[in-house]
């Protein structure tokens, strides 16, 4: 993927790196002893991820990604699994830190899980290479594991194959391989998953770019367990292609999720510099609830900046 002809654009390795730099400063300036827990774990989660990209060596130069990848109109899903296996060796640092962080602190500030049940299964959609789903498991087994499974999935076979070789410098403290996160190549439109097999679903950035979102909203009505956790925490950026996050929400509903909180962040400091706006959904399914709609002002709205 390489960025339009045009000289008044910055090479990507200058904006990446330059942001990196910013973030790091942004964060000097503040008071740590402020810092709510979910920053914490976020600003942690941004060191993991500096980490990856230096041992990766994806900061030696070389990085040209259209920052319009997400306003594409989709082709087939050959063509759309293509170029993202053409892209995945340079995506995890194509992601603005401001988007990891912001993105990160938000799940923290809602995940949830049953410290008294232990085989709970998170189906991770669309997980790309992994940095998210490998971290969450690493901070899960660290402060007592809870039992908790990750499984990240996507239809990437190159994203997977990335996936697991971020997986493979993460050790526990004996030595041991992670061991509760899998990731497996698999399309979230068509999801080889048993009927309710998951107790909770993530799905970060990746509903407004598939073929058909209604019917990957119906495989996760189909594969989520209403007897476990039963949430959904979902990502939707704001994009071009003509898929509308009002229509996705009203698929939700229509699927029996019930949608409990809505949170918008923004950034000037997206993806190669590019504004990004991006929309956090927390839902649960509830197949038997009626009369609770989002459009009537169930679901938390609540709009938080950046800050920086």
């Amino acid at each position: 993927m390489v960025i339009k002809d045009n000289s008044s654009l910055p090479h990507a390795d200058e904006i990446i790196a330059q942001q990196w730099r910013d973030l790091r400063r942004d964060v000097s300036l503040l008071d740590p002893s402020k810092f709510s827990d979910e920053r914490r774990i976020a600003l942690g989660f941004v060191d993991f991820v500096d980490q990856i990209l230096d041992i990766r060596g994806l900061r030696q130069g070389g990085i040209d990604v259209d920052p319009d990848i997400y306003k594409r109109d989709g082709g087939t899903k050959i063509e759309m699994r293509q170029l993202w296996n053409e892209t995945a060796g340079a995506w995890p640092i194509t992601e603005s830190p401001y988007i990891y962080m912001l993105t990160m602190e938000t799940l923290f500030k809602f995940l949830q899980v049953d410290s008294d049940k232990t085989g709970q299964l998170i189906l991770s959609e669309g997980s790309g290479p992994g940095l998210y789903e490998t971290y969450m498991g690493n901070y899960l087994r660290g402060i007592g594991g809870f039992g908790v499974d990750i499984l990240p999935v996507d239809y990437s076979e190159k994203m997977v194959t990335i996936n697991r070789e971020i997986l493979s410098l993460v050790r526990q403290p004996d030595g041991k391989p992670l061991g509760n996160v899998s990731p497996a190549v698999m399309d979230i439109e068509d999801l080889s998953l048993g009927d309710k097999s998951v107790d909770q679903i993530l799905c970060n950035n990746a509903l407004h770019v598939v073929n058909d979102p209604k019917r990957a909203i119906s495989e996760m009505a189909r594969v989520i367990d209403p007897d476990g956790l039963a949430w959904l925490y979902l990502f939707i950026e704001q994009n071009s292609r003509g898929i509308k996050r009002e229509d996705l929400l009203d698929e939700l509903e229509a699927q029996k999720f019930v949608v409990y909180d809505l949170r918008e962040f923004s950034t000037q400091r997206g993806q190669l510099d590019v504004v990004s706006s991006r929309l956090f959904v927390r839902a649960k399914f509830i197949p038997d609830k009626s009369g609770c709609s989002w459009r009537k002002g169930f679901g938390k709205d609540v709009t938080i900046q950046n800050g920086f």
